[in-house]
């Protein structure tokens, strides 16, 4: 008996386009690396040249050991302090940063940082000796903050 047209077979098709649907997923998990918190520490070598303000963003994030800064310019050569709102005491500074501009950074935090913690960081110029000292600021303070929630 012959086959009507209406009664053509799906089968084949459905195939083709269910396996390219796992390979595609198979491919964005193998080919695509994963954005942690871990590997974007210090992720670009140097810095790009950037001329213009200083800025610095940094979104809301959840607990951990570091804090991860998304974008941050500096016109002179300084530091990203990250303090705590409440008591205003620094608990995560960057090595000395060059002019420029840098993302996907990630400061180590000194103290844990729990949930509903308000944070804030802070560009500081360096004074030219290299080194930031928690107990004598002496270097200058920019006009770049940013605030971050712990969620």
């Amino acid at each position: 008996m012959k086959k009507k047209s209406k009664d053509y077979d799906y089968t084949v098709p459905v195939i083709v386009i269910v396996g390219l649907f796992v390979l595609t997923l198979l491919l964005n998990a193998v080919v695509m690396p994963r954005r942690s918190v871990t590997n974007m520490q210090y992720a670009a070598p140097s810095p790009l040249p950037y001329e213009g303000k200083e800025h610095l963003f940094i979104l809301d994030q959840k607990a951990s050991d570091r804090i991860s800064i998304l974008s941050a310019a500096l016109t002179q050569s300084g530091f990203i302090v990250i303090s705590n709102e409440v008591t205003g005491q620094a608990v995560g500074i960057s090595p000395l940063l060059l002019p420029g501009l840098y993302s996907n950074r990630a400061i180590m935090l000194s103290e844990p940082v729990i949930p509903g913690e308000e944070l804030f960081a802070t560009i500081y110029t360096d004074n030219g000796d290299g080194n930031f000292d928690l107990d004598t600021v002496d270097d200058t303070m920019g006009t770049a903050m940013s605030w971050v929630t712990i969620l």
